[in-house]
């Protein structure tokens, strides 16, 4: 069975060429670095106190979530300590573009290792509390985590298929990637163990909406976002989807007024820098883009397996910037260009991820709640519509 699905996908492109906020963004990064007046202002920037101290964790000790004595043969049945094998689906987000950069171009390095959704540096007991070091306090036999920093073919990425620049019409490429990696992998055995995959996308589109608003309205996004999901579905038996709500991007051009964020924002997201028209219509569509995936697993479609489901969850949907106590930006939450999710950003992220995993459905948090703590299961077994 391994062998037949891995051929039906096996012509699949390897990935997507850059789309064109992206294009903008990197040639952006890169006049900056070129530029001895731009490169000043940026290192004036740097002086800013971006670090922030790892907060260590003490082991999770929780009932809930251990692994089955017996392997489960239902989704509907699995536990946290169940998941053998752990992949990522999405853009720069996901790839962990600029997680530890200090330095214009060190915006465009994928530290792959510390993101939210799929990073394997370091540990949870460290402060890392991204979902695959939190996972592993329930199964440290856990693969498919990514390490160190590359692209999307290094082989540090692991099961981390996601293209910096990607958009909703990439993820039907990144599928047949992912399940062109599950059925190669000799560590994995495609028909027992248990899966989980987290999809994000959506930025990208959100940000290059005005350009054409046939290609990334919501229509468009949560077709692509289906077919993805199809692949996924018809190739790779026993799997858990987390299908992420995207946020609101309008508020972006409110992470700092200076001349590099500002030239950064105008760059990458163009669509919410511009008028307040240009503001509401990106943040009507984001809220389009939130219905649209509830929808789509509402729907019914990814019911009635009892090897697959798909679950929305919804940290992002009413997630805002952080801001100080004087109400300007926090930009310690993001990477130098006012724009990727810097090391603290991801931690928060990857808690969020965890905690919204574990809450029962109707009952999910609907923002990243920066203070929260990372919690043991509510339940025994990880929320499905079934089973809640």
């Amino acid at each position: 069975m391994a062998n037949q699905r891995l051929h039906v996908i096996a012509t699949a492109p390897t990935s997507p060429s850059l789309h064109s906020s992206f294009r903008r963004y990197v040639k952006m990064l890169h006049t900056i670095n070129n530029s001895p007046l731009l490169k000043e202002e940026w290192n004036k920037f740097q002086t800013l106190d971006r670090s922030s101290p790892l907060r260590r964790q003490t082991s999770l000790n929780c009932p809930n979530g251990q692994r089955s004595s017996t392997q489960p043969t239902s989704v509907h049945k699995l536990r946290a300590g169940d998941i053998d094998v752990i992949a990522a689906l999405g853009d720069s987000l996901t790839a962990g573009n600029g997680v530890l950069a200090w330095t214009v171009i060190g915006c465009l390095t994928e530290y792959r290792g510390r993101s939210w959704s799929i990073g394997g540096d370091n540990d949870y007991l460290s402060g890392t509390t991204t979902l695959p070091n939190i996972m592993k306090q329930f199964n440290p036999n856990l693969i498919g985590a990514s390490t160190g920093s590359g692209n999307a073919n290094s082989a540090g990425a692991n099961l981390n298929v996601a293209v910096a620049g990607a958009i909703a019409q990439d993820m039907p490429t990144q599928a047949r990637n992912l399940v062109n990696k599950l059925t190669s992998d000799s560590r994995i055995d495609l028909e027992k163990d248990w899966k989980m995959v987290t999809l994000f996308i959506g930025g990208n589109n959100l940000c290059d909406f005005c350009s054409d608003l046939i290609a990334h309205s919501a229509e468009t996004m949560i077709a692509n976002v289906a077919e993805a999901l199809d692949i996924l579905r018809d190739n790779i038996p026993r799997l858990y989807v987390n299908l992420l709500e995207i946020f609101d991007i309008s508020p972006i051009a409110g992470l700092g007024d200076g001349i590099i964020c500002g030239l950064v924002h105008g760059a990458v997201c163009s669509c919410g820098t511009g008028s307040g028209a240009d503001k509401a219509a990106i943040s009507e569509l984001s809220r389009a883009y939130q219905i649209a995936v509830r929808d789509l697993v509402e729907s019914g479609r990814y019911d009635g397996r009892e090897d697959f489901t798909v679950v929305t969850q919804s940290f992002f949907r009413e997630t805002t910037p952080p801001a100080k106590s004087d109400g300007s930006p926090d930009l310690s939450y993001f990477a130098p260009d006012c724009f990727h999710f810097s090391e603290k950003g991801q931690n928060i992220a990857g808690r969020a991820l965890w905690n919204n995993l574990i809450e029962p459905l109707g009952a999910k948090s609907i923002d990243w709640g920066l203070d929260q703590s990372v919690r043991c299961p509510m339940t025994t077994y990880l929320p499905t519509k079934q089973n809640s």
